[in-house]
C-alpha cells in the first residue's frame, strides 16, 4: 500500500511506515521488514551511486556475479546489527530465495521461501529462517498476465523470520502441549 500511495518511497517514509506496524509487538520472531529493488545489470552502477548519495556510503550490490536480473536490499527495518548486513544483498543470487521471488512475481501474490540461512554479521551465529516476498509493480491493468507483471516489477517487500521464534511469539510465549510440524512441499 505504501508503494501504491507514493511515487517514490524514501528511506524516512519506509522507517515511519515500519514504526506504525509495531511488528515486534504483534509478530515476535519477525527479524525485519525490507524492500528489494529489482535491477538490470545496466542499472547497478547508477543505483549504487544514488544510494550512496542518500547516506549509504558503502552501498554496493553483492555478491558479485552475472545474473539475468538483480534485486538489491534497499530498505530494511529495524536497522540494527542483525539487519544492516543485508544492504545491497542480491537475493536473486540464492536459488531458494530466487524461487520464492519468481513465484511471487509471476502470481502477483505473497510467497514464502523454504528454509534459508539468514544473513548475519561474521561474529554472529548463522540462523535458519524463512523469507516472505510480496511483489511491487508499476501500475497494471486489471487482469494483467504474467508477462505484464514481469515487465512492471519494481521490486519486493519482504520479511525475514525465524519460524520457531515466530510461532512461540504468536502462541503467547508458551506452547503447552502443542506439537507442531511444518513441511516444505514443492509442487
Amino acid at each position: 500500500g505504501l508503494f501504491e500511495a507514493s511515487q517514490t518511497v524514501t528511506r524516512e517514509e519506509w522507517r515511519a511506515y515500519f514504526d506504525t506496524l509495531q511488528l515486534a509487538q504483534h509478530y515476535p520472531g519477525v527479524l525485519g521488514l525490507g524492500f528489494l529493488r529489482q535491477l538490470r545489470a545496466t542499472e547497478i552502477g547508477e543505483y549504487e551511486t544514488e544510494q550512496r548519495r542518500q547516506g549509504l556510503g558503502a552501498f554496493h550490490v553483492w555478491p558479485p556475479g552475472i545474473r539475468d536480473s538483480y534485486s538489491a536490499v534497499t530498505y530494511i527495518e529495524p536497522l540494527n546489527e542483525l539487519t544492516e548486513v543485508a544492504f545491497g544483498y542480491d537475493m536473486a543470487s540464492s536459488p531458494g530465495r530466487q524461487a520464492a521471488m519468481i513465484a511471487a512475481r509471476d502470481s502477483g501474490q505473497v510467497r514464502m521461501s523454504g528454509p534459508v540461512t539468514l544473513l548475519h554479521a561474521s561474529h554472529q551465529p548463522a540462523r535458519r529462517g524463512m523469507l516472505i516476498f510480496m511483489p511491487v509493480y508499476r501500475p497494471l491493468l486489471p487482469g494483467a498476465g504474467v508477462g505484464a507483471r514481469r515487465d512492471a516489477l519494481v521490486g519486493y517487500v519482504y520479511s525475514a523470520s525465524v519460524a520457531e521464534e515466530l510461532l512461540v511469539g504468536l502462541l503467547g510465549g508458551g506452547t503447552g502441549d502443542i506439537s507442531l510440524r511444518v513441511d516444505d512441499i514443492n509442487d
